[in-house]
């Protein structure tokens, strides 16, 4: 195991503790850490040739449809990303999250949510529709 992953698999649990969080998923090059909130957080190792080259890459993650996909922010707008050094510890880098990644996050969270809610709302009628045209179909 390379020196970057080996530091990835002792930050995801420690910085879950820190934030009062749970470790939601873990691999070898990623974690994936649930508020009680319900946000999920994604950390990374950024390597040579990627934005992050040298550190971990922290970045809210937006809900996700009953289907899997992912709930897209009017206008493209993107959840934010925090870099941080290899060597912080997870005390500093809960810090950082705190600071630097959850004031802008918290708001787009709350937005896809409602995106959410509104296109769960529109299926369950296109369904009742659908269900409504084929029930008359079969008199």
């Amino acid at each position: 195991m390379r020196e970057a992953e080996a530091k990835m698999a002792a930050l995801v649990p420690d910085l879950a503790r820190e934030l009062g969080w749970q470790v939601h998923r873990q691999g070898d090059h990623y974690g994936t850490l649930l508020a009680p909130e319900g946000w999920t957080m994604g950390v990374s190792v950024g390597y040579e040739g990627t934005r992050g080259r040298g550190c971990f890459v922290l970045c809210g993650c937006l809900p996700r449809t009953k289907s899997g996909d992912v709930v897209w922010l009017e206008g493209g707008r993107l959840p934010p990303v925090i870099k941080v050094p290899l060597d912080r510890r997870a005390k500093l880098v809960a810090a950082d999250v705190r600071r630097r990644l959850l004031p802008e996050f918290e708001p787009l969270w709350v937005e896809a949510q409602v995106s959410l809610a509104e296109q769960d709302s529109r299926d369950r009628e296109s369904d009742k529709e659908s269900r409504t045209r084929s029930e008359g179909g079969r008199r």
